[in-house]
C-alpha cells in the first residue's frame, strides 16, 4: 500500500504546479503561501495530513520531473532539470547545482533567461564563469528560451507522454507489484 500511497501523492503534486488553474490547487497554494511555480521545498510547520504527505515526498518528487523550455522565467538554472529539446530527451546531467563552480550563486534564483543574449542564443560566456565544458557542451544542445509568451511547462519525466497518469492498470500494477514484491519476493525470477 505504501507505494500506491506514494505514488498518488507524488501525481498531487504534480498536480499543484501544472494545474494551478484548479480551484484546491488555489487554495492549497493560498493557503499554504507557495508563490513559487515549483518551490524547493513546501514543508509547513502546522498542516493538514494530506499537505504532510505531499510535502514529504516533495524533494523526491522535484527529481521526477523536468521543464520543457518556453520562454525561460520559471525554470531555474540551478535547482532545476531541464532536458527537453523537440520532444526529444538529451541525456540529463540532472541538477546543474553539482556541477557549478561557484556555488554562491545557487541561492540567487537565477533563471535561463537570464543566460540568453539579445539575439536569442546562450550566453556562452556567463556559462564558462560557471560550469565546466562538458557541462557547458550539455547546455549548448538544448535550445534556448525563446522571447515568447509561452510559459515553460513541467514534465514527468519516465512517461513516454510525459505527463503523469495513474489510470486504472498503473494502480492494478502498482498495487499487486507492492504487494507481491514485500510478501513474496520478486516477480518471473527478478
Amino acid at each position: 500500500m505504501y507505494t500506491v500511497n506514494k505514488a498518488f501523492m507524488q501525481k498531487l503534486g504534480y498536480l499543484l504546479i501544472t494545474h494551478i488553474a484548479a480551484l484546491w490547487v488555489i487554495l492549497l497554494r493560498k493557503k499554504y503561501m507557495v508563490i513559487a511555480t515549483c518551490p524547493e521545498s513546501i514543508a509547513r510547520a502546522n498542516c493538514t495530513p494530506l499537505w504532510h504527505a505531499i510535502s514529504n515526498g516533495w524533494s523526491e518528487f522535484l527529481t521526477n520531473i523536468a521543464w520543457s523550455i518556453g520562454n525561460g522565467n520559471s525554470i531555474n538554472l540551478f535547482n532545476d532539470i531541464w532536458v527537453l529539446f523537440n520532444d526529444i530527451w538529451v541525456p540529463s546531467l540532472g541538477s546543474l547545482r553539482d556541477h557549478t563552480s561557484d556555488p554562491t550563486l545557487l541561492s540567487c534564483g537565477l533563471s535561463l533567461k537570464d543566460f540568453v543574449v539579445e539575439d536569442g542564443v546562450w550566453d556562452h560566456n556567463a556559462l564558462l564563469d560557471l560550469f565546466p565544458t562538458l557541462v557547458i557542451d550539455h547546455i549548448l544542445s538544448i535550445k534556448c528560451p525563446e522571447q515568447c509568451d509561452v510559459d515553460d511547462k513541467c514534465m514527468w519525466r519516465w512517461m513516454l507522454k510525459h505527463n503523469f497518469e495513474l489510470n486504472w492498470r498503473t494502480q492494478i500494477w502498482l498495487a499487486l507489484c507492492g504487494h507481491r514484491r514485500r510478501h513474496f519476493g520478486p516477480p518471473f525470477g527478478e
